[in-house]
């Protein structure tokens, strides 16, 4: 067991708005990937790709240009065409799949595909039957490539259904493994017409968190990506420690502000109990 980190005095910490014009440097994993070396032959052009997800805000701007359409199939009394991203997942993973790279802005791995959203999942988690609804409403409108970035302990059987009907239609449907950290890979991932795509950090490494297992198809990049959210939600943060510039990642939500001369301090797992008398500092 390593001791808890030790509190140290730091000279500044300052959260800003990133704004859209801001330049977005390649995120690291398009690199690790090699889309790159693709973009000579194709950038997506041409192909329509179906993410199941939150939604996505449509209008942002490495997005607008590749939305096409969108549904809604969560009961939440939404309009169907309404595809709202409050959450900011949906958004993020679209952005990954295939933002546009425009005006110096995010790229993504095919920035010249199509995206089609559906919105299956919401505050609550993501339904069976959404999912279900989702997969054959992207059979019919003729995607090549459907995206789920999510998992479940188990499919019904109008899952596993779906999920053969697009392989029928040779649609390519891709899923995360899921984030529990264990040797068993999540569902709709598991399934044999789907692909299950792990996660790795910048070293190449299976992410802590990645489920994994004999139903692992493939891994990629998943930890520190870089991608879209929703507008007005974008942070950025900058800490400095004896004038040393130190990594450092900023919460949803957080405040937009400075903190000069205060302390590091260990928050643990971020139990009440393990945040108390924190306030003030980082």
């Amino acid at each position: 067991m390593h001791p808890a980190p030790q509190p140290m005095g730091v000279s500044g910490i300052r959260g800003t708005v990133i704004a859209a014009t801001d330049p977005i440097p390649t995120p690291w994993g398009i690199l690790a990937v090699k889309a790159d070396l693709a973009w000579g032959n194709t950038k997506g052009e041409r192909s329509k790709v179906l993410v199941l997800d939150t939604g996505v805000d449509k209008n942002h701007p490495a997005i607008k240009d590749r939305y096409l359409k969108g549904q809604n199939f969560v009961a939440d009394g939404l309009p169907t065409n309404d595809v709202t991203d409050t959450i900011g997942h949906g958004t993020h993973v679209a952005g990954t799949i295939l933002a546009s790279g425009d005006n110096n802005g995010l790229i993504g791995v095919a920035p010249r595909a199509g995206l089609l959203m559906g919105r299956v999942c919401a505050q609550h988690g993501c339904s069976s039957i959404s999912i279900v609804q989702g997969v054959n409403w992207g059979i019919n409108e003729g995607v090549q490539v459907m995206s789920l970035s999510l998992s479940g302990p188990f499919a019904t059987v109008a899952e596993r259904d779906a999920f053969a009907r697009a392989e029928a239609a040779n649609i390519v449907v891709v899923a995360a493994s899921g984030n529990d950290s264990s040797a068993s890979v999540g569902f709709p991932a598991a399934l044999t017409n789907v692909f299950a795509v792990g996660a790795t950090d910048i070293t190449s490494h299976r992410a802590q968190f990645s489920n994994y297992g004999p139903e692992l198809a493939m891994v990629a990049p998943g930890v520190d990506v870089l991608s879209s959210v929703p507008q007005g939600l974008g942070r950025g943060s900058s800490v400095i420690n004896r004038n040393l510039k130190v990594p450092s990642i900023e919460f949803q939500g957080s405040p937009i502000g400075s903190i000069r001369d205060t302390d590091v301090v260990y928050g643990g797992f971020g139990s009440p109990a393990e945040l108390t008398g924190v306030s003030g500092k980082i």
